[in-house]
């Protein structure tokens, strides 16, 4: 198939595919907007593993409210009933995004709370001391949630199942180290945070009842754990690496691997989310203007969010400035964060990178070089590569061009392919 050709069938594909929406995997970004009568505006904290929930933080009139968002639709998730000041702040939300935890302001004092779609639930304490407890993240099934609660003799991470709370530190090489647990694995099975210990602060994973110091990185000081792949199996955050240098990890099989930061700006980058596989990480970096959201992966490396969106992608952001991406769904390809609207408040957003950049020769741009390999992946009647095109395989294909996520490049790929050639 020639080019000219390729370029009439997306043409003809823009006008009628884009004029009337087909349910195809399409790069997207949106604003969340506010519950009714907010005054500061909205902030996302986590996204759900299918990348269709976002949990977060807005404002009705003066007091800050946990929402839920869903298909356009924010609801707030309440506060608890005794509460004066009815606040709440959401922190972690499920696989499916049906139930969520957080914290705010019960009789007791400050509570952890469970929600599953009706009042908040409180979650207790750790038993002496003042009460005090906060939850960080949740299970996949959200029926564990971990987080942090005070006692006469510091503060601990908990796990609290079946409304039984359980504190992680009690028995830990013959001291009890304060602590905080910041998130879990799917099944809730494995734990991940950061105690502080004789010897200094150290990071840990909880499996089995045990609870293991994880060794800081060479080098480093005071990684500080903040999330965690679906079986645990790597743990995203960030170490001190020298004074005024705080870097971004990814740690995985007893190894740490520092993902570096966005040119410009303070030498500053902290990894806030992993997919469920661990291949990508999300988060926020100083940059040359200001903090500004990352997504990285190994075949990339780290890369400014914002330019992916509207350079590669060519997304309409117009207005927006991102700081902050602060959850990523299981499959990678969904990002919620942070930022400042058009109209210069704050606001929660979502973005979806779908599948593919179109850069099928690695050159960070979409070019004619790209556009005679998309000829060449879909040059056929079955959509298979072109057998006399060299360096040309299914595989290649795909992962430059399948920007619909149905493991094969097609005329649907084409419509979006004209959008993000230039």
């Amino acid at each position: 198939m020639s080019l000219r050709s390729i370029g009439l069938c997306v043409g003809a594909l823009v006008i009628s595919n884009f004029s009337n929406p087909v349910s195809a995997d399409v790069p997207f970004f949106e604003g969340l907007g506010t519950l009714p009568g907010a005054q500061f505006g909205s902030s996302a904290v986590d996204i759900s593993e299918d990348g269709k929930t976002v949990l977060g933080n807005s404002d009705e009139g003066l007091n800050m409210i946990a929402f839920r968002w869903r298909d356009g639709v924010m609801t707030s998730l309440g506060h608890f009933p005794d509460d004066p000041l009815m606040l709440s702040e959401g922190s972690g939300v499920s696989a499916d995004g049906t139930v969520a935890a957080g914290v705010g302001i019960s009789g007791n004092g400050t509570e952890g709370f469970r929600w599953s779609g009706g009042p908040l639930i409180g979650l207790g304490d750790l038993a002496g001391g003042l009460f005090y407890s906060h939850a960080f993240e949740i299970s996949g099934d959200g029926d564990v949630i971990v987080g942090l609660s005070r006692t006469e003799a510091g503060d601990f991470p908990f796990r609290w199942e079946d409304g039984v709370m359980t504190n992680l530190s009690e028995d830990f090489d013959g001291e009890i180290p304060d602590g905080n647990a910041r998130s879990i694995s799917n099944d809730g099975q494995v734990i991940i945070g950061s105690i502080s210990t004789s010897m200094g602060m150290r990071m840990f994973r909880w499996q089995s009842d045990v609870m293991e110091a994880i060794a800081n990185p060479t080098g480093g000081t005071a990684p500080f754990a903040r999330s965690l792949s679906a079986d645990g199996s790597v743990i995203v955050g960030h170490a001190t690496i020298a004074p005024g240098h705080v870097e971004a990890f990814r740690w995985a099989d007893g190894a740490y691997q520092f993902l570096g930061d966005l040119p410009g700006g303070a030498m500053d980058s902290r990894a806030i989310d992993v997919s469920a596989d661990g291949s990508v990480v999300v988060g926020a970096s100083s940059g040359s203007n200001g903090l500004a959201p990352f997504v990285w992966d190994a075949g990339h490396g780290l890369r400014d969010l914002d330019e992916v969106l509207r350079v590669r992608l060519k997304l309409d952001l117009d207005g927006w400035t991102l700081s902050e991406a602060v959850g990523v769904s299981g499959d990678g390809r969904t990002i919620a964060g942070k930022g400042l609207n058009p109209l210069g408040k704050s606001e929660a957003w979502i973005a979806h990178v779908g599948c593919a950049l179109g850069d099928f020769d690695g050159s960070e741009s979409v070019n004619l070089a790209d556009y005679s390999s998309f000829a060449d992946c879909l040059g056929g009647p079955a959509f298979a590569p072109d057998p006399n095109a060299a360096d040309v395989t299914a595989q290649a294909c795909v992962e430059a061009f399948d920007f619909d996520c149905n493991d094969r490049v097609d005329l649907l790929d084409a419509a979006i392919f004209q959008r993000v050639f230039n």
